[in-house]
């Protein structure tokens, strides 16, 4: 879930025929509104799916591609209660350093903002997210003051002392100035 920051809807919806296992692993997902998107997945993820589907026999390309005991597609409390069941087994290895929950779009959130903290564009981000509007995608942006602490830092790079202003330049600036005026 991480790895392609799909949503849990999306991923219960998946079925054997939505994956290309080839060296350029791809995703194709139904989002919200109907609309299909297309995701990367890494070499490792790509890999851990392979291992997934070969051990099970009876997949077929139409059947989903998680599936609970009973035979049935898993459902979103299912997502949930294995993800909760596998991160308090963490916690306990961490000594309880780690957030109180998690839920599934706690990954998609994460995977968003560790892009944007990389510097990914808010777009690509927007797109790769599914969402119809960048404004949606902005949340993420907001909710980390590292990222204002690096952007200030960047900005701070850009200063050139040797580009300000000097007094015996004053001229040129003048008629630099009455010249974007016309």
């Amino acid at each position: 879930m991480y790895d392609s920051g799909i949503r849990v809807q999306e991923l219960i919806q998946l079925r054997l025929f939505n994956l290309s296992l080839s060296e350029k692993t791809l995703l194709t997902v139904t989002r919200k509104g109907n609309k299909v998107r297309t995701l990367p997945l890494s070499s490792k993820t790509a890999e851990l799916l392979r291992r997934y589907i070969e051990q099970d026999s009876e997949i077929t390309s139409e059947r989903f591609l998680f599936i609970n005991r009973s035979g049935k597609p898993l459902t979103r409390a299912g997502i949930g209660y294995i993800l909760t069941k596998y991160f308090n087994l963490l916690k306990e290895t961490f000594d309880g350093h780690l957030p109180g929950k998690i839920s599934p779009h706690t990954l998609r959130h994460s995977k968003a903002t560790h892009l944007l903290y990389e510097g990914v564009n808010l777009i690509y981000i927007r797109d790769f997210l599914g969402h119809s509007s960048v404004v949606t995608t902005e949340i993420y942006a907001s909710t980390n003051p590292e990222f204002l602490r690096k952007a200030f830092e960047t900005a701070d790079d850009l200063i050139n002392p040797s580009t300000y202003y000097r007094p015996e330049k004053k001229m040129e600036l003048i008629e630099f100035l009455k010249q974007i005026r016309k």
